[in-house]
Parts: structure tokens; C-alpha cells; sequence
């Protein structure tokens, strides 16, 4: 775990907490399919949410599409039952049941 100097930069790197995971090269499209954090927790930083990204899109949990990302003030709260996940296993399981 990391530590805060005054300003709010870390003062030590964060090893070991991985923010964004690789899952797949959409060849189409030119584009990565990733799992990103979205979310994190006030105290200890770690992340608490993930969406699956492929580039301005976010993947749909119920549907298995990427569909448009809206602006954070337009996000609701169908918006993150739809396209957010608990946990990277939770959301690559999601990925892997509609394209692997």
C-alpha cells in the first residue's frame, strides 16, 4: 500500500494494484478490449468498480454490447447496474460469455 506525501502524490509507487487488463485486440475496429477501474475506495484507494472498454464504449452486462459512454453527469444509476462490474473476474467471466 502507498503511502501520501502532503500534496496527494504518492510518495512510494503503487506496486501491485493493477488499474486496466488486456483482454482483447478487436482487429476491426483497431482497438483494445480492456477492463478498467472506474471506482475507487476514499480510504484505501483500491478499486471498486470496472467497466470493459473498447474505445469510447463500455460493454453492456445484461447484452454483451458496446454501446456509447455517456458523460460522467449523464451516468445513472441503470447506467452502473448495466455497465459496471464488482470485481476484473466478474467482468472478463461477462466478456468471455458473449465473445471468447
Amino acid at each position: 500500500m502507498s503511502i501520501e506525501n502532503e500534496n496527494g502524490n504518492f510518495a512510494k509507487p503503487m506496486l501491485g494494484v493493477v488499474l486496466t487488463y488486456g483482454l482483447s485486440f478487436d482487429k476491426n475496429r483497431l482497438q483494445w478490449v480492456t477492463i478498467e477501474a472506474t471506482k475507487y475506495d476514499e480510504q484505501t484507494n483500491e478499486p471498486i468498480t470496472w467497466a470493459v472498454r473498447r474505445g469510447g464504449s463500455v460493454m453492456s452486462k445484461f447484452t454483451g454490447n458496446f454501446d456509447y459512454e455517456p458523460m460522467p453527469s449523464s451516468r445513472d444509476d441503470d447506467f452502473f447496474n448495466e455497465y459496471r462490474f464488482s470485481t476484473p473476474n466478474e467482468a472478463a467471466d461477462c466478456w468471455s460469455k458473449h465473445y471468447a
